[in-house]
């Protein structure tokens, strides 16, 4: 259960999954998991919502996706993504120094820089979705979506 709920985040943030990545977010992913349900209590129906990149999602779901994320260190103390760990991540699929890679690096970027300032739920579930949606747009990355 948790490697699947940890997969349903990662791709709202790079379109893949956690769990076919050799990455450094694997470890602790049980307490992180157990830490942020009890932090936000989250349905697995609401963590289902996580997987639509158009549907309106729960307070509790947007909330649960933002602790997770920040827990992983995935989005910053700002509530920017951490354009470092995230590519970090993504290596590994995306391949070291590949342009897929450097694509997405600017696509974080833009959408970080495009992000209200607001730490909140809301605004890193929309700030996800910037980065989805400039994925398909991104030839070198639309493959990976």
């Amino acid at each position: 259960m948790a490697n699947k709920i940890i997969s349903l985040i990662a791709l709202l943030l790079i379109a893949n999954s956690f769990q076919s990545m050799a990455s450094p977010f694997r470890y602790g992913s049980e307490e992180v998991l157990d830490l942020c349900r009890k932090e936000v209590p989250v349905t697995n129906a609401e963590l289902e919502e996580l997987t639509f990149i158009d549907v309106n999602l729960s307070e509790n779901a947007k909330c649960f996706m933002s602790c997770v994320m920040k827990k992983f260190k995935l989005i910053d103390e700002s509530g920017a993504i951490n354009v470092e760990a995230a590519l970090s991540a993504s290596e590994s699929i995306l391949g070291k120094g590949s342009e897929a890679l450097e694509a997405l690096g600017g696509i974080i970027s833009t959408c970080n820089a495009n992000r209200s300032g607001d730490n909140t739920c809301d605004e890193i579930v929309e700030l996800v979705r910037c980065v989805q949606f400039s994925m398909l747009t991104d030839e070198s990355l639309r493959a990976f979506m």
